[in-house]
């Protein structure tokens, strides 16, 4: 997490769902090992040689209530501590009741509470024996005990006023002024949506081969596919649990219970069943930027993403994402590789009159793609000298089977403006983002080191078409968390640094819109409108917005505070601006207020299931209750424990 002001921390978690549950502690001292080594401060003491490891901390934050105080928790969490022994942690500074000192013994892995509201702390000490001096005594966590923004023994505390994009903001509860936080970490407890990973459907073919060949000359009797694995059992060995081996020795077949997926016993009449398929089916994914992202798509070939659902607006908009570039870059003055390109796109249902070529009824300004119809795959049947001069005819790079054949044709209307947008790479690795619009332009670029399989986040927003002559047109473009440019019509051109480039003029002339007079329709990945100047590429975690994002001032710069290292980086998160974003993640399904992940202390987490079953379908069926939480303790993490909560007050574990 960071803290951007006083008065906000920003982080890379989900956004919770509902601000008023969201606990936030502060830490006085991390979670960390009792060893030699620590990066502890220490006044006095040793940590090696010695079966006691003993010192005295004295940097660390102070209690969020310096009036009444706040009480401490400790979390000690460790098998190597001698019980046997005396140890010991003693809090020295000032309290709400007066005492200057409080001595709390530490018999074991749990949690320890002060007695004492401390308002400062000026030393911790401690006195700690271990059973082996080669390992660590255990795990220490020193918090306060109840969160500073919910109320404790009076004085101020904060409230959580706003949440956007990740970044809370605090204020005194009851007034209208900041809350300020102190340089410090801060725990987060909320409880937050859950998306799991079904696994990814596919064809299931019985006797043959995916292609439907090489068949199975034989007969099956029952098929089973179970949601667990299976072993089997050899001979003086004990089955722990179900085995393969006693299934195959059962005479009277496999019965369906809930430990399979899968049952057919090809008794009577066989149901198929649909199987999941999305808009990139056609493409391949692979690893993302770390384990906290998932899958990404492989952009080898462009993808045409339709913006029928308002993605892209003409006014203003951002769209950021992690990229990791599958090809070195290309150089020569003339080369371009796009990574984004958008314009107007119009499609034509046409017959063709020979099996090399067909002729539109009308002029067209661009030519995207042409393909077959009956083709799922919409293998495209041009290149870029396909288009002809008279603008009409359409000549193929390849001859049809037949001569009449239904194709369907995507091109830029002949009477368009040609806005468009892009993000290109030239052949001086410079990363350009620019907009066209009714001949003008607008462009900002910077330079950029990328070789192939290295990972980058890009930002770039813009808000323009400010007809009214008071907002200046603007757009930006981030790479990896800094600001390449700020470009502005009418107002110069504002750089990062904030010096200022251009037309200074207050005459009504200083203002230049940047009229964008049509929707784009359609947006292209890994190639230009016409499928041309392509660049291969992973992306992941793209995010379209209704506003230009513009980065948060650090200084006296901007930058972009969703970039991180990439072996540490977070998806972004959604918020009130947010369009849509794609993850890429296979048969991702998300269910709200699925689960509460509550921290029990002690390295231990619980997984609490609520279930409403208002209709009574569970509470009187033992049964059916059994079965779901099986489902629930299959999903679930092996480290987690799991109770489910019926809304009668019913619990079962």
């Amino acid at each position: 997490m960071i803290i951007l002001k006083p008065n906000q921390i920003k982080t890379y978690s989900s956004q919770p769902l509902d601000i008023s549950s969201v606990d936030v502690y502060l830490n006085i001292l991390e979670k960390q090992n009792v060893t030699a080594g620590t990066a502890w401060t220490f006044a006095s003491g040793s940590l090696s040689g010695t079966s006691t490891v003993s010192g005295t901390i004295t940097a660390m934050p102070q209690p969020t209530n310096a009036i009444n105080g706040k009480k401490l928790q400790i979390l000690f969490d460790g098998s190597n501590l001698n019980t046997s022994l005396s140890n010991t942690i003693i809090i020295n500074g000032t309290s709400f009741s007066g005492a200057v000192t409080e001595t709390i013994t530490i018999t074991g892995t749990n949690t320890y509470t002060s007695v004492q509201f401390w308002k400062t702390i000026t030393s911790i000490v401690f006195s700690l024996k271990r059973l082996d001096n080669a390992y660590p005594v255990g795990v220490i966590q020193l918090t306060e005990s109840v969160p500073f923004n919910r109320t404790e023994n009076g004085g101020d505390y904060a409230e959580i006023y706003r949440y956007d994009n990740g970044v809370f903001t605090f204020r005194k509860a009851g007034t209208d002024t900041d809350f300020n936080l102190k340089k410090a970490f801060y725990s987060f407890d909320y409880a937050l949506p859950l998306s799991i990973e079904m696994g990814n459907k596919s064809n299931l073919v019985i006797g043959a081969d995916i292609n439907k060949e090489k068949s199975f000359d034989g007969s099956i009797e029952q098929l089973v596919v179970f949601n667990k694995m299976l072993s089997d059992v050899r001979a003086g060995e004990v089955a722990d649990g179900e085995s393969i081996t006693r299934l195959h020795n059962n005479a009277f077949g496999v019965l369906d219970d809930s430990s399979q997926s899968l049952n057919v016993s090809f008794d009577g009449n066989i149901l198929t069943s649909e199987f999941y398929s999305n808009q990139f089916e056609e493409f391949r994914t692979s690893r993302s930027v770390n384990d906290n992202f998932g899958d990404a798509l492989v952009v080898d070939r462009p993808f045409l993403l339709s913006n029928e659902n308002g993605l892209l607006s003409s006014k203003e908009g951002s769209i950021e994402f992690w990229i990791e570039p599958l090809e070195d870059l290309m150089f020569g003055s003339d080369t371009k590789q796009y990574i984004f390109d958008a314009t107007s796109l119009s499609s034509y249902s046409a017959k063709t009159t020979t099996s090399t070529c067909v002729i539109l009824p009308f002029k067209i300004k661009k030519l995207l793609r042409v393909y077959e119809a009956s083709d799922s795959k919409k293998q495209n049947l041009i290149d870029s000298n396909s288009l002809k001069s008279d603008r009409q005819t359409i000549r193929f790079t390849h001859k049809l089977s037949k001569q009449y054949s239904d194709v369907v044709i995507e091109y830029v209307p002949n009477d368009s403006y040609g806005d468009r947008i892009e993000l290109y790479l030239d052949g001086y690795s410079v990363l350009n983002f620019k907009i066209t619009s009714d001949g003008k332009t607008g462009i900002i670029s910077k330079q950029v080191d990328w070789q192939k399989g290295t990972k980058h986040r890009i930002l770039f927003g813009y808000n323009i078409g400010n007809q009214n002559n008071t907002t200046a047109d603007k757009l930006n473009l981030f790479t990896d968390g800094s600001n390449a440019a700020i470009a502005v019509w009418g107002g110069g051109m504002i750089w990062g640094d904030g010096s200022t480039w251009g037309i200074n003029s207050t005459s009504h002339e200083s203002v230049v819109s940047l009229p964008v007079l049509e929707e784009f329709s359609s947006m292209v990945f890994g190639s230009d409108y016409s499928l041309n100047n392509k660049y291969s590429f992973k992306i992941d975690n793209i995010r379209f917005s209704s506003k230009m994002r513009t980065g948060t001032l650090v200084g006296s710069s901007y930058y972009d505070l969703d970039y991180a290292e990439p072996s540490i980086a977070m998806p972004v998160v959604l918020d009130s601006y947010t369009k849509a974003t794609f993850d890429f993640e296979k048969n991702e399904q998300q269910s709200e207020k699925l689960t509460n992940l509550l921290s029990t202390g002690a390295s231990q987490y619980s997984i609490v299931v609520d279930i409403d079953d208002g209709f009574r379908k569970l509470i009187d069926n033992a049964r059916t209750k059994e079965a779901l939480l099986n489902i629930y303790n299959m999903a679930k993490p092996a480290h987690m424990k799991l109770y489910a909560k019926y809304k009668q007050s019913e619990t079962n574990d």
